[in-house]
């Protein structure tokens, strides 16, 4: 698979992916999904916008007491988005509008990079590190019923999220088909029995595809390592992961168009085949 438009290995530093948006309390909720030193593991959070701007303030509080040579530490805090504007983005995306939501996206995720590309890890840093805290039953007896309440629903809200993302993608028939790695001309086809061909020839069992079950959720991946972050992918664009590699990225190709252009390319290195210019393996 990294041998098809993947990169060499990458840093890894902490990581926040805003997979999706949802009114709660008529306030904007994030589902956030946070990803350490490459782990394949991953945790998530449903965090509110006024959440969001707390943890803005203590950054940027904490920033302004640091010089820009402080290694390992946050001193350049990005601009938060006001809560205004998602107002406005949340009202015209109940109207169909939805790529005001998908701005939302952007623009938190590009400041989560910014801020987290300055640390090793969440530890490094304690106002994240307790904005990313787990709940622990410690933290659950502790709470006051209204807190409870919060507590409970907001854990069915995240499950609601993630079935919703998740649903119909882990399977062999949402991957099959044709696709165009991200930035190139090659083309991967996937079978229904998840064979894979890259434009056109079989390059072993080793890219193959298949789906298996971990920790009680399904899979997809190939022998290599590689395997579909089902969280970001959707039925016409996919992306496949593995820690210390940059992301692979593959764009559903139009079923006539691909064959045709695979018809072409294989009739070309029959040609060179013949006058031994080339040989096929």
């Amino acid at each position: 698979m990294a041998a098809a438009g993947g990169g060499g290995a990458a840093a890894c530093p902490p990581r926040v992916d805003i997979l999706a948006t949802r009114d709660v309390g008529a306030e904007p909720c994030f589902l956030l999904r946070l990803t350490q030193h490459g782990a394949a593991e991953a945790s998530y959070f449903l965090k509110r916008f006024s959440e969001l701007r707390a943890l803005d303030g203590q950054l940027r509080a904490a920033a302004a007491t640091r010089t820009w040579a402080s290694e390992g530490a946050i001193t350049s805090v990005p601009a938060l988005p006001k809560q205004g504007a998602f107002g406005l983005r949340r009202a015209l995306s109940t109207v169909g509008v939805g790529s005001f939501s998908q701005r939302q996206v952007e623009t938190l995720t590009a400041y989560m990079e910014e801020v987290l590309k300055q640390i090793p890890s969440i530890a490094a840093d304690p106002d994240l590190q307790e904005f990313f805290r787990g709940i622990e039953s410690a933290d659950v007896a502790d709470m006051t019923g209204d807190q409870y309440d919060k507590f409970i629903s907001d854990g069915e809200v995240m499950k609601e999220m993630l079935l919703e993302l998740r649903s119909g993608r882990a399977s062999l028939r949402a991957i099959e088909g044709y696709w165009r790695i991200e930035g190139t001309d090659a083309l991967w086809q996937v079978e229904a029995s998840g064979r894979a061909c890259l434009d056109g020839t079989h390059r072993g069992e080793d890219c193959d595809v298949a789906v298996s079950e971990e920790d009680g959720a399904r899979v997809i991946s190939c022998p290599t390592g590689w395997r579909v972050d089902l969280d970001r992918s959707t039925d016409q664009k996919v992306r496949w992961t593995l820690p210390g590699h940059a992301d692979i990225v593959w764009v559903r190709e139009e079923t006539s168009v691909a064959q045709e252009r695979i018809r072409k390319l294989l009739t070309v290195r029959e040609r060179l085949k013949r006058l031994g210019t080339v040989t096929i393996h």
